[in-house]
């Protein structure tokens, strides 16, 4: 199998090596290029709600949007240019940190890094369908980003949102992106997340995000700013097509970990990974683009309660204090750089001619998209949601119904 195999092992020799007893790191890490500079951008709106906080949204039509509560997914509807909202819904076993990858025909595909649920949820009669997840060879029911391909096969990077997973001592090879049929049958694994030393490490360098264009798939590795272009036409297993180095603007410190043992404790392990990825965040636009929220700058922060001071070898941690937007086309050519509304984000979804920005206080900007026009006007700056995010849903509010594959 070919697929992501070359990338992955350029990464494995050419990731920091882990430092058990690596000493105090610089306070600040040294720049190695200078930024793009920057561009304001044009906040159109802001979703909120008092007893709602967003964790995705997916675009239902050209002006309609279908947004999970993070706490106890509840879904809402809302209308963009008018600004109203009603009640969809609430996902079955009341999913929480829910996410959407949507594709043509009504489908949006739901899962969770926080659970092991996942299926379809059909936007037209609401219904949803589970679907049972491969089990993973690290023992975990772990979910990660997901991408529908246009053959209606389905990628998921099953440990690629989770930076706090323990991998197992012995080593055992676990996937990069699992390859499954609609009905979540594994089709094929596509490469492997390698073994970087420690517990935790592994997982925390192998973030990545995907996304698709066309008859290709597209792997946005976080931590050194590499996207992998594989084409997966036909019945033959992916090929790599090659490999888009974005540039890197500081050095990296090496990745290292310490671990707090408590055996009187049921989950007794409490890990800290020491790690500044290049990218913070990725988003895919439908028509290919690559939109990266950057970690600019970190310093050292040696601030920490006394208590912790006693448990881990050095206080603090990395701060990262400089973040800004960056937008690529498919051929990794940059097409602009742009200045955040607030000096963090969150997150980030791309579609309908907007750009949706997580602020650090959970609210959503809605950005008019700089290379891209938008799909229906906006006549409200202020969206408000206006239901609460509760695990008990009122008399009125209509349950997904879920079914088996």
């Amino acid at each position: 199998m070919r697929a992501l195999v070359l990338a992955v092992l350029i990464l494995t020799l050419s990731y920091p090596a882990y430092l058990a007893g690596c000493g105090s790191p610089d306070p600040q890490m040294r720049m190695i290029a200078q930024p793009p500079a920057e561009e304001p951008l044009d906040v159109s709106a802001t979703i909120d709600g008092a007893g709602f906080a967003a964790s995705d949204l997916a675009a239902v039509d050209d002006c309609r949007l279908l947004v999970a509560g993070a706490a106890w997914g509840l879904v809402v509807e809302l209308h963009l240019p008018s600004g109203t909202a009603q009640v969809v819904g609430q996902l079955p076993n009341r999913i929480q940190g829910a996410r959407f990858s949507t594709v043509p025909g009504g489908q949006i595909l739901v899962w969770s890094q926080r659970t092991p649920d996942f299926g379809w949820l059909d936007t037209e009669s609401s219904a949803f369908r589970a679907l049972a997840l491969p089990p993973h060879p690290w023992g975990h029911r772990t979910n990660g980003p997901s991408v529908v391909l246009a053959s209606g096969k389905i990628a998921i990077a099953p440990t690629g949102d989770d930076r706090a997973l323990r991998s197992p001592r012995p080593w055992q090879d676990a996937p990069l992106v699992w390859l499954l049929d609609r009905d979540g049958g594994l089709i094929r694994k596509i490469g492997r997340v390698p073994d970087i030393g420690g517990d935790y490490l592994s997982a925390a360098w192998s973030q990545v995000r995907l996304g698709t264009f066309g008859n290709r798939m597209l792997v946005a590795h976080l931590s050194d700013a590499t996207i992998e272009v594989l084409s997966v036409d036909g019945e033959d297993d992916p090929n790599a097509e090659g490999v888009i180095q974005l540039p890197k603007y500081f050095e990296a410190p090496p990745i290292w970990e310490d671990v707090w043992e408590a055996e009187w404790l049921l989950n007794g392990a409490h890990p800290r990974v020491y790690h500044v990825p290049h990218l913070a965040e990725v988003a895919f636009a439908p028509d290919g683009r690559l939109f990266v929220i950057r970690n600019g700058l970190a310093e050292w922060d040696r601030s920490d309660s006394p208590i912790v001071r006693g448990l881990y070898d050095r206080p603090g941690g990395w701060t990262v204090s400089r973040q800004w937007l960056e937008v690529y086309g498919t051929d990794g050519a940059l097409l602009g750089a742009y200045t955040l509304p607030d000096d963090r984000a969150q997150r980030l979804v791309v579609g309908m001619g907007y750009l949706f920005l997580w602020r650090a206080d959970g609210s959503i900007s809605v950005i008019r998209d700089p290379n891209s026009t938008p799909s229906c006007m906006i006549h409200s700056s202020a969206i408000e949601i206006p239901y609460f995010d509760s695990p008990d849903a009122t008399p009125h509010l209509t349950l997904v119904p879920e079914s088996s594959p």
